[in-house]
């Protein structure tokens, strides 16, 4: 597995991680807020979902199937399944990476970026591990012990047998 592969196979698995969590708590938890944000736990992930599909649309020039609109709140199943599909596609694109190089226009305080593909990769993986560790954390300060989800319970859980 190339390093980018493994770097969103590990960015889905966190994510996947959390959602499975999550599905075994109240319903209640997920209207939590949370930290330093306005938005709740089912938001937050609405939002990472959402946003990962934007980058992948970037990325390979065409519209997701079932994108997350403007101000849509998903339920914790529809989350999982998109999140699913996410990782499919991922890994579509990533198999013709060689193939992509885009320019992201100009667009009020960002400049036009030449080969964009590496800004969006970039922001893919900071995003998603921003969101979930606001998750993270408004879990643990409920009192309540979430996955762990940082790259040593990753490697441990996805490469245990050696491969």
């Amino acid at each position: 597995m190339s390093l980018l592969h493994e770097f969103f196979h590990y960015n889905n698995w966190a994510t996947q991680q959390l959602i499975d969590y999550c599905q075994q708590q109240s319903p209640i938890i997920l209207k939590e807020i949370v930290v330093a944000t306005d938005r709740s736990i089912l938001h937050t992930l609405t939002h990472l979902i959402g946003s990962e599909q934007e980058y992948l649309e970037e990325l390979m020039g065409e519209k997701i199937t079932t994108p997350v609109r403007q101000g849509q709140l998903l339920t914790l199943e529809e989350i999982a399944d998109r999140s699913e599909q996410l990782m499919v596609d991922w890994e579509k694109m990533l198999e013709r990476i060689d193939q992509i190089d885009i320019t992201i226009p100009a667009d009020g305080s960002w400049p036009e970026t030449p080969h964009g593909q590496n800004v969006l990769f970039l922001q893919a993986m900071q995003h998603g591990i921003d969101h979930r560790t606001q998750i993270y954390t408004t879990l643990s300060m409920l009192g309540l012990e979430p996955p762990k989800i940082d790259g040593w319970s990753y490697w441990l859980a996805e490469h245990r047998s050696g491969s």
